[in-house]
């Protein structure tokens, strides 16, 4: 019995871990539906959508029609991650404004 519960300790020591859970550092990053779009897996006629979509050209072969879609989804993409740095570092302008029109009002009397 004993060599049994050495083998089942043994079997145990032997499993894979499981996978580590991924950071999540970007998980205040709300998903975009453009970030799911797998251009390279789409027919010519679904690009020439998503470009119609975006008010891109739809002319060219496949090749072409792939490089566009995915040129301007990274500037969208990047535009987007810049968007949200600017809002989490831009001071209270709210403050800002009621602390110069409480100095104006005071300047005034």
């Amino acid at each position: 019995a004993a060599s049994n519960t050495t083998n089942f300790e043994k079997s145990t020591e032997q499993l894979p871990e499981p996978p580590a859970k991924k950071s999540t550092t970007n998980s205040d990053i709300p998903k975009h539906p453009d970030d799911e779009l797998d251009v390279d897996a789409m027919i010519v006629a679904d690009l020439r959508v998503e470009l119609r979509k975006r008010g891109l050209d739809t002319k060219g072969r496949k090749k072409e029609l792939q490089a566009r879609l995915l040129s301007y989804l990274e500037e969208a993409k990047a535009k987007r991650a810049t968007e949200r740095a600017t809002r989490h570092c831009r001071p209270n302008t709210v403050e800002s404004s009621k602390s110069n029109a409480f100095e104006t009002e005071s300047d005034k009397h």
